[in-house]
């Protein structure tokens, strides 16, 4: 995959370097082995559809954060991390944005009443 395939699609990435490039191709390959959805990254898609669009820039986001410090204060002397797993991170956006399309042995389901 090359800086050109990833501007075709018209994600709205501005610096498309290296590091953006693998992370979209990288993207691709967790649609292919976590949805029933494939694209040959060999052969890159000119178009995918909008929810497609979003997870990759998701993804893109998400391996671009790096972990530690999320907010300190000086009086109180305290320091907040950054402990959120990108693993599920991505796994909460795949199936908020390519839920229809997921693979999984066992579906969610929301509590309706507490149980006793």
């Amino acid at each position: 995959m090359t800086a050109d395939d990833v501007a075709v699609l018209n994600l709205g990435i501005t610096l498309l370097d290296d590091f953006a490039v693998i992370a979209v191709e990288s993207a691709f390959e967790w649609i292919n082995q976590n949805t029933t959805l494939y694209f040959d990254v060999n052969n890159p898609p000119k178009t995918v559809p909008a929810s497609v669009k979003l997870f990759l820039i998701k993804y893109l986001d998400i391996m671009s954060t790096t972990g530690g410090v999320s907010s300190e204060s000086i009086e109180g002397l305290s320091q907040s991390f950054d402990t959120t797993d990108k693993a599920d991170l991505l796994s909460q956006f795949g199936w908020n944005l390519l839920g229809g399309y997921m693979k999984s042995e066992a579906n969610a389901v929301q509590a309706v009443k507490r149980w006793r």
